[in-house]
């Protein structure tokens, strides 16, 4: 057969390999991309290396004999140079596959060519690529990737550094805030200080009192001990429009009690009452001023540190002690001791006036003392009797029985005999009202009965009152 003839025949009829992308080696690639083709052509044109059984001419530069090209010859679909497929004495490994496979696989499917339906024939079933080929495919995607890895990091780290730049600019701006409020509250506790104004700031959105809380009013016994008539102070109330929540019996003084909805509608009533029942005295029963207790001291500071701190620290609390009327202006410091659990850190149990209550509610229920902010907590003290359990009165003034406060048996509860770490405690007050849950102690935190009368307290000191019409009117609002 002719070289050269063969030659191009060869050139026309060959370029074959798997149709899917798979290299006699099992490898996937894709192909099919123009640009993909074009960027290995032109490594493989410039790259000095080349498969050992290429063909030149008719010769074999593997196993150094001529080569049958419609027999023994095959072309690679991108380089397009020839190789010896098969029958290379000394290289099997040069094989692309057995004689019997190439001859009666390969060829035939390198030989049926199709009709790509533009009148042009094209390949068969086959496209093939050489080792070289398929080197230059995995460089390629490999680089792809690092370009890709690259081109990310440089992405996250424009980002990081606008970040970065963002944040830096939030800082300064809220440094720039606080100093400017910093230098407002100075300018204006040295004018409010100056000025000597009475003016308190509205800290309760509303009175700087307890105007618009309930108030309770106490109609007296006359000398010779007798009670307002409940009729006529019915009429009265009636002709007067006046709305009394409920009226009852004092405990200790055994005089009536009227809770009406303001002050003004107090006033009003005690005039009243003054003008048609003259021989009853009536006045305003004092409202009763919350205590708080400050966790986190230090240390156990006197009571004059303790105040000077609240006082000089907290600039709303300052401005009512030099301007706000007594009732608005208390501030006692009860006690100062160390907390059970941790001997090293103190808490303060404190009266304070309604509006100073207030005022530390505005500051998220924290105080600044001295170098930190300190927690505060309501303390409602609930009297419970320790010998019946039942609340309201002590144990020196208790005409009950024994009741115990682990077990609800009727023995003193230091006496009782089936308390154990592993008991279950009952509750007497609890099991005395037929509540569902009696599993606990009478003296637990978790008690319904301690709760209620805790909740009953704190109705009648007037910064609670006031907190819970707030609620109220939130829950109003979101509906």
């Amino acid at each position: 057969m002719n070289g050269d003839s063969s030659l191009e025949k060869a050139k026309e009829e060959s370029s074959i390999s798997f149709q899917d992308g798979r290299s006699k080696n099992g490898s996937s690639e894709s192909i099919d991309s123009s640009s993909s083709v074009r960027t290995i052509q032109l490594t493989r044109r410039h790259s000095p290396q080349s498969a050992p059984n290429i063909i030149k001419g008719n010769h074999c530069q593997a196993c150094d004999k001529d080569v049958c090209f419609e027999k023994e010859v095959i072309q690679c679909r991108l380089c397009k140079d020839y190789l010896h497929a098969i029958n290379c004495k000394g290289f099997t490994e040069y094989w692309v596959s057995s004689k019997t496979s190439f001859s009666s696989h390969i060829l035939p499917a390198l030989n049926n060519k199709r009709n790509s339906g533009t009148g042009k024939k094209r390949p068969g079933s086959f496209w093939y690529i050489c080792d070289c080929c398929e080197t230059d495919i995995e460089r390629s995607a490999a680089v792809n990737e690092i370009d890709k890895v690259v081109i990310l990091e440089q992405k996250i780290d424009s980002v990081q550094t606008n970040l970065r730049d963002e944040i830096s600019e939030l800082k300064n701006l809220i440094i720039n805030m606080n100093n400017k409020s910093a230098d407002n509250l100075t300018v204006n506790t040295n004018a409010q200080r100056e000025s000597n104004s009475t003016k308190v700031d509205n800290v309760w959105m509303d009175s700087q009192r307890t105007e618009r809380l309930k108030h309770l009013i106490a109609v007296q016994k006359t000398d010779s001990g007798v009670k307002v008539d409940t009729q006529k102070l019915e009429k009265i109330l009636i002709n007067n429009k006046i709305s009394v929540h409920k009226t009852f019996e004092l405990q200790k003084s055994s005089d009536t009690g009227l809770v009406v909805n303001s002050k003004e509608e107090a006033d009003f009533l005690i005039e009243k009452l003054g003008n048609e029942l003259p021989e009853h005295k009536t006045s305003i029963v004092s409202n009763r001023i919350p205590t708080i207790t400050i966790v986190g001291l230090e240390r156990q500071f006197s009571s004059d540190e303790l105040t000077s701190m609240i006082v000089n620290q907290n600039p709303g609390i300052a401005a009512i002690r030099q301007n706000a009327s007594p009732e608005d202006n208390i501030l006692d410091i009860v006690k100062v001791q160390p907390l059970r659990n941790n001997s090293t850190v103190f808490k303060a149990i404190v009266r304070v006036s309604n509006l100073i209550r207030s005022v530390i509610s505005k500051q998220g229920d924290r105080l600044f003392m001295g170098c930190k902010t300190c927690k505060i907590y309501d303390f409602v003290f609930t009297l419970r009797c320790y010998n019946c359990q039942q609340f309201g009165h002590h144990s020196s003034n208790c005409e009950n029985a024994s009741a115990c406060a682990h077990c609800a048996g009727d023995h003193e509860t230091r006496s009782c005999k089936n308390k154990s770490a592993t008991s279950v405690g009952k509750c007497k007050n609890c099991s005395s009202a037929r509540k569902a849950d009696t599993a606990h102690e009478a003296s637990s935190y978790e008690c319904p009965i301690f709760r209620e009368k805790r909740s009953s307290i704190m109705k009648t000191i007037p910064f609670h009152q006031r907190k819970k019409q707030e609620h109220s009117r939130m829950e109003r609002s979101r509906r």
